[in-house]
């Protein structure tokens, strides 16, 4: 840690021309979550970007606060005294700390970036990371920027994160040099060759015809069930994975768009004077009976079911099978459910008109087969046994005995600051992603639960966990664009997680492992080959790979982040108000012995990350399962903790470009710039 002088804060404040006076104190609005905070008396409008700036001009980067508010005047006491109690709290989440845009393209961008993420303003110099986005909602930027004829990748928001980045290297047109023109042609109905997952699913075995996601959203009152009919099968003709057929061993084929009817998708009930309690068994009951008329070797998969209460808002339930929706697919398909609603009440009789659907899942599907067999993907074999090499499950599973029916679930919420911190800032201290945070913390959470454990092999044994990313990888494919196409996309790799800070008890209580710990994993998390693509497509789709991968044994863990749920503002109707993440046939087997979904979605009082551990009571007990629920959030907050109090220098080599230079040299560099110059 550095020492801080609030003093010395204070009196850099105050040379600046607009200030009169000022305080800086640490606040901890949350316990065990200090901030420092400053506080400007102005005599003229200045903004938080200049004083910031004032600040950095003079003081090292520790020295900075983590947040800057203007007063009229200081609150005192009856007495005379600063009234530090009175000083109001920062709200992080409505900051914007850089210049407004300039220019057409700019202007146009950070208005993307607010649509997307639900902010009032953005800055031309915020990064879309620092203000809450993450992966899955990247790819809703560039849907949405690609509808203004704006062309960006997923991979162009990752390296030029802030608005005015982006605005120069956007293009007009789509880039499509060297793309597999075969494909690009390709009819979008006809047959679809297996993708990773669904041989995965197919090799899993029992009944899937249940395998499903659904979504629950409020209607508006008076909707017209003719309206919601209309605009449901416009919806299954525009997205091809609404009409595909799939069979048991993973082949499937999309049907012509005429080939599949609302009539046999849309069930409507009656629910008027139902109270909240009624209404809730009905929308359960409801749900399991569509899961239960999935039907996907008929091409059934998806149902709706609308329980209409006439003149109060009702419910809309969408149950679609896992192979036609992923995350991603849902925020598609919830935005062109609306369109198409509003298209169909104001201009009726009028073709209901979605915006394209780029690449189709036929032709995604079709050049995955092609890349598996590439010479740089078999290249990346050794690494995928390495992970899996010496893989011991504890936690063994019986296909015969280890059902859905047999799991149990423990769910918890994260706090509001804590979550707030790791969609913001927390990131940037550590020079890491938040899904690098979330698996450090993962990691250091089973190592201490395995501690409890004494068949769990060693609390510091390597953690390894299957991982679930969305599987959209555009760079694989030249020319292609997934930004609307809906399917199951999710691709599943094996990860390897190890720092000897992992199993620690006392940990903490120190920094400087935790910080090691970060660097360490983010490293580790950076090693893997071309985003965890290549593992399924050798696992399951190349002949000369699938048998050796086959043969490793599984993890038992699985992690899954499904991003974050950002309601619209200007209105409660069309919004989810319950998202079942997944469902399926009571009796399939289990793929692993401890899941983990987890998921940020928007209260009235800010974001919170919710926690679903699934789990099976025949290996793991209930106290089992809430200590390592409680034990991820635990080191959630004391990552928190250590950035806000510490100063953080989360470098790594994967950070520093076209160099050779190793972790250890790059913490040495850091000791000596912190002794030497106090940076």
């Amino acid at each position: 840690g550095h020492r801080i002088e609030p003093g010395e804060i204070e009196t850099v404040l105050t040379t600046h021309p607009a200030v009169t006076q000022a305080t800086v104190i640490l606040r901890e609005d949350t316990p065990g979550h200090p901030q420092l905070v400053a506080y400007a008396v102005t005599q003229a409008p200045v903004t938080e970007d200049a004083l910031r700036d004032n600040l950095r001009d003079v003081l090292p980067d520790y020295m900075i606060p983590a947040a800057l508010l203007t007063l009229d005047a200081l609150p005192l006491t009856p007495h005379g005294k600063l009234d530090r109690d009175a000083l109001p709290a920062p709200d992080y989440s409505s900051r914007v700390a850089s210049r407004a845009p300039e220019g057409a393209r700019e202007v146009q961008l950070a208005r993307l970036f607010a649509e997307t993420l639900r902010l009032d303003a953005v800055g031309a110099d915020d990064g879309f990371f620092h203000l809450g986005g993450d992966s899955i909602m990247s790819i809703q930027l560039i849907a949405k920027a690609r509808a203004l004829g704006l062309h960006l990748t997923v991979r162009d928001v990752f390296e030029h994160q802030t608005v005015a980045e982006l605005a120069k290297i956007t293009s007009d047109t789509p880039v499509v040099e060297n793309a597999d023109q075969a494909a690009h042609t390709m009819p979008r109905s006809g047959p679809v060759p297996p993708t990773p997952m669904a041989l995965w699913l197919a090799e899993l075995g029992g009944p899937t015809s249940e395998y499903s996601q659904s979504l629950t959203v409020r209607t508006p009152p008076g909707l017209d069930a003719d309206t919601l009919a209309e605009a449901l099968q416009a919806l299954l003709r525009h997205h091809d994975s609404f009409r595909l057929r799939a069979d048991i061993g993973g082949e499937m084929e999309v049907l012509p768009p005429e080939a599949v009817s609302v009539t046999d998708c849309l069930v409507t009930v009656d629910a008027t004077g139902l109270d909240d309690g009624a209404l809730e068994r009905l929308l359960v009951e409801e749900g399991t009976a569509a899961r239960a008329r999935l039907a996907p070797a008929r091409g059934v998969m998806v149902q709706a079911v609308w329980l209409d209460r006439g003149a109060e808002d009702g419910s809309l339930t969408l149950v679609a099978h896992h192979l036609a929706v992923d995350t991603v697919s849902w925020h598609i398909v919830l935005g062109d459910l609306v369109t198409a609603c509003q298209s169909v009440a104001t201009t009726p009789g009028t073709a209901v008109a979605l915006q394209p659907t780029g690449t189709s899942w036929r032709q995604w599907a079709t050049a995955l087969h092609a890349l598996a067999d590439a010479p740089a993907r078999e290249a990346e074999l050794d690494h995928w046994r390495a992970t899996l090499a010496d893989v011991t499950p504890r936690l063994r599973l019986d296909p015969a005995r280890d059902t859905h029916a047999t799991t149990a679930d423990h769910v918890s919420e994260l706090d509001v600051d804590t979550t707030q911190a790791l969609l913001t800032w927390v990131p940037d201290r550590y020079n890491a992603t938040l899904n690098e945070l979330l698996l450090t913390a993962f990691a250091l959470a089973v190592g201490d639960w395995r501690r409890r454990r004494p068949d769990s092999g060693g609390p510091g044994a390597p953690v390894v966990l299957d991982l679930e990313s969305h599987g959209r990888h555009e760079h694989a494919v030249a020319g292609v664009d997934l930004t609307r196409t809906t399917g199951w996309f999710t691709a599943v790799y094996p990860l390897r997680l190890q720092h000897q800070a992992v199993g620690r008890a006392d940990l903490g209580n120190d920094g400087a492992a935790l910080s090691q710990a970060v660097k360490e994993i983010k490293e580790q998390l950076r090693r893997t080959p071309g985003d965890g693509l290549g593992y399924g497509l050798l696992r399951h789709l190349n002949g000369r790979t699938r048998a050796q991968l086959a043969g490793l044994p599984g993890p038992e863990f699985r992690f899954n982040y499904h991003g974050r749920l950002v309601r619209q503002r200007e209105s409660a109707h069309w919004q989810p108000v319950f998202s079942g993440l997944s469902g399926a046939s009571p009796a399939m087997p289990v793929s692993h012995a401890l899941d983990l979904n987890s998921v940020t979605t928007e209260a009235a009082e800010g974001p919170r990350l919710q926690a679903r551990w699934t789990y099976l009571p025949r290996l793991t007990t209930e106290a089992d399962a809430a200590h390592l629920a409680d034990g991820w959030f635990k080191a959630l907050r004391m990552l928190v903790h250590h950035a806000s109090g510490q100063d953080v220098m989360g470098i790594t080599p994967s950070d520093v470009s076209h160099t050779s230079i190793t972790q250890a040299e790059l913490d040495q560099l850091e000791a000596e710039l912190d002794s030497e110059w106090g940076i």
